[in-house]
């Protein structure tokens, strides 16, 4: 049996103005978050993120991990770039085709059949580099995105100014449905730079914005 998208049904009923309900994060220490969906729908790109297009050259190959409902992925392909976006959410992607992405895949980065590449970039916008779900599995985690890129391919990803290492389990509630529980990981920048480290990556600090850092991720050329 295919588990709830509640995320993208509560993007899909929000695009067609027919939210049920607020989209909530619960987790696992009791904290509950209402979700912006309107905002996860805007087209406007954040600092961050705008850094991050802004560093990835016309032509390039660029995968999009978590790409959600395609704001990011659009601003780069309107830059020129060649991108694949990438989402385990069918809601979301559908919007991102709507609004003109041309290249979708509907998978989990770790697939292993999953947009092979390789691409010149893979970008994690959002904190998407939490996708690794614990500290102990982001080295796997980065190799698993490193081993998709070109020779000279580079990752390029937000990362929050909290010098803290923060894991959580969290799960989605939605028009009454809830989905498991999943981790999630929030890794500061010394943190990510021992976990590229230790899968033979090398890991720098590129930006500084007001929402956190941006770090480039690449082979280690030692």
């Amino acid at each position: 049996m295919a588990e709830a998208d509640l995320l993208g049904d509560a993007l899909l009923d929000a695009w067609r103005g027919e939210l049920r309900s607020p989209l909530q994060l619960d987790r696992d220490d009791g904290r509950v978050i209402t979700i912006e969906v309107e905002r996860w729908l805007a087209l406007d790109v954040r600092e961050g993120a705008a850094l991050i297009v802004s560093r990835v050259a016309a032509g390039a190959r660029v995968l999009d991990v978590g790409c959600g409902a395609g704001a990011q992925a659009l601003a780069l392909e309107q830059c020129g770039s060649r991108v694949t976006a990438l989402d385990v959410s069918r809601g979301a992607l559908a919007i991102a085709l709507h609004r003109g992405l041309r290249r979708v895949v509907h998978a989990a980065i770790e697939d292993p059949r999953a947009a092979r590449g390789p691409f010149d970039v893979l970008t994690l916008f959002g904190n998407n580099l939490g996708i690794a779900g614990t500290l102990a599995a982001l080295p796997r985690f980065l190799g698993c995105l490193a081993s998709r890129l070109a020779a000279s391919g580079r990752i390029l990803a937000d990362v929050s100014t909290d010098g803290n290492v923060r894991e959580a389990l969290l799960r989605l509630r939605y028009d009454g449905r809830v989905t498991p529980w999943f981790p999630w990981l929030w890794v500061p920048l010394d943190a990510l730079h021992k976990a590229g480290a230790n899968a033979g990556l090398r890991t720098s600090l590129v930006a500084t914005t007001a929402y956190g850092y941006v770090a480039e991720i690449s082979r280690d050329a030692a």
